[in-house]
């Protein structure tokens, strides 16, 4: 039996970030971790995918403070029912009672934060892509028409190299339940650094359930990218300033300037030695 693992996990420290950002001690962690949880529950039942677009929920916490940030395609569903008036009060109001009603989920009085983030890209975002799709199938819609108009999304959005869509369930009724599936592009899941987004989703037809699995393989943007390119600037920065600078400059500035004289000088590479022939000329053996 194939094993597999979770994308998203198995890149967590190299191309992805926690949803979670914080710290607590054995008596607090579960506590902390049930308040986590009761948000995001609250908010995917009062708003729901195919509603708000909401994809992701980061959480972090400051001392008694909890940061929410909620990143959607959406944001008026979420400021209220009077975006259309564009009156700034009216906006920060729909925020404000959100935030009241998070409080009311926790017995004690917990400082709470909220930050709306848009998605202004949502055919790249793989979270969208399989609620776009379940939705889909809800409405009667044939699977692989279905999923024809998903992949073709996914590939219209900036960045993406490659995507996948699985489907598994009672397809268009059938007895047997069966899954199918259709790649286009590149997903390499065993390369720690590429950046493989992974959502999964449930559509719940007048069948039973079907299963929906999403990766979306798009350009390296992530913590491992960012260092890769920070080494290499910083090499390419050392070897400019080695081959630039003379020998006597260098000495010149270590006398005038000596405390300013701190960046380390790297020594040039050694060259290989040329490759001698076997015959010797009768000169050079005379």
């Amino acid at each position: 039996m194939g094993q597999k693992v979770n994308p998203f996990g198995f890149r967590l420290g190299y191309s992805q970030h926690h949803r979670s950002d914080w710290f607590a001690s054995s008596q607090d962690y579960s506590k902390k971790l049930q308040e986590d949880l009761l948000v995001r529950k609250f908010l995917t039942r009062e708003f729901p995918d195919t509603e708000s677009g909401i994809s992701a929920v980061y959480t972090r916490r400051k001392g008694q403070l909890l940061s929410l940030e909620i990143h959607t395609a959406r944001p008026r569903v979420l400021l209220g029912s009077n975006q259309e008036t564009q009156d700034p009060t009216n906006r920060v109001s729909g925020l404000v009672q959100v935030r009241r009603d998070l409080e009311k989920l926790f017995p004690q009085k917990i400082p709470l934060s909220l930050r709306l983030v848009e998605e202004t890209q949502p055919d790249s975002n793989v979270a969208l892509l399989a609620a776009s799709l379940a939705h889909q199938l809800e409405k009667r819609v044939a699977f692989r028409r279905a999923l024809k108009q998903t992949i073709k999304r996914a590939q219209t959005a900036r960045g993406v190299l490659g995507v996948k869509v699985q489907i598994s369930g009672r397809l268009n009724g059938a007895e047997i339940a069966r899954s199918e599936w259709v790649r286009e592009g590149r997903v390499p899941l065993h390369t720690l650094r590429a950046e493989v987004d992974y959502a999964t989703h449930t559509a719940r037809t007048l069948y039973g359930c079907l299963g929906i699995k999403v990766w979306l393989y798009k350009e390296s943007q992530g913590l491992y990218q960012k260092q890769k390119t920070g080494m290499g600037q910083q090499r390419a920065l050392d070897e400019s300033n080695v081959s630039v600078t003379q020998a006597d400059e260098l000495d010149q500035a270590r006398v005038t300037n000596p405390e300013d004289f701190n960046i380390p000088v790297l020594l040039p590479r050694p060259t290989l030695p040329k490759r001698v022939d076997a015959t010797v000329s009768e000169e050079t053996s005379a």
